[in-house]
């Protein structure tokens, strides 16, 4: 089973651990992270994998919850 390599970078606080287990649930192959943490980011993890930019932030949640409550 081939694994795939990316960059996390994560707020204060997230289990790294945890988000590797979901990504390889999602890829179907081990996942590994190059990790950095950004004070700047008040919650959540922001991932690229494979060209692939999966962003699970606060800040895009709260986007994305505004611009669904403004419709």
């Amino acid at each position: 089973m081939q694994s795939m390599h990316g960059v996390l970078t994560v707020a204060k606080g997230v289990d790294v651990h945890q988000v590797e287990k979901r990504f390889e649930q999602l890829l179907g192959c081990p996942a590994t992270f190059t990790v950095t943490e950004d004070p700047a980011l008040l919650g959540g993890f922001i991932a690229e994998i494979d060209g692939q930019i999966f962003d699970a932030s606060l800040r895009t949640r709260l986007a994305q919850m505004e611009r669904y409550l403004n419709q």
